[in-house]
């Protein structure tokens, strides 16, 4: 059974930050450095645990006049499941909860397709491979899950 939990702040989101951490640093070797920021006290820590086991995380914080999103992690082991789809999900759902006016990341420009199926829009290259995104909850395109992942 896959089953989901916010946590707000970090003193109780060991989990969801563990995952961040193997997920990015050790599987993926994407960040070599600290993947923990000023962001996480103020964060509502996504956590997607699988039979009761931890499998997935991600945080949305406020930025602006909206929210940011970002660490979408899977661990490897659960890949391929559709829990990155539902970390997305569960994203785009809670900033509609929120009221939020934007919600925005910086993704790999890789994974731009994926976020254009959902209505966000492209806002500038950081110069890094990432991309800007955004979108105001109402622009939200809901479609089958997993139908461009």
């Amino acid at each position: 059974m896959v089953t989901s939990e916010w946590i707000l702040g970090s003193l109780n989101a060991k989990e969801a930050l563990n995952i961040r951490e193997r997920v990015f640093v050790e599987e993926l070797g994407l960040l070599k450095k600290e993947v923990f920021d000023e962001h996480d006290a103020l964060c509502a820590h996504l956590l997607v645990k699988v039979d009761d086991v931890p499998a997935a995380t991600a945080r949305l914080y406020p930025c602006g006049d909206g929210l940011c999103f970002s660490f979408i992690g899977v661990l490897s082991k659960y890949r391929g499941q559709c829990l990155g789809d539902l970390c997305t999900r569960l994203i785009l759902y809670k900033a509609q909860q929120m009221g939020a006016k934007t919600l925005s990341a910086n993704v790999n420009a890789a994974f731009v397709p994926y976020y254009d199926a959902f209505g966000f829009t492209k806002q500038k290259e950081t110069g890094d491979g990432m991309v800007h995104i955004f979108i105001s909850p109402e622009d939200i395109i809901w479609h089958s899950a997993c139908e461009h992942s």
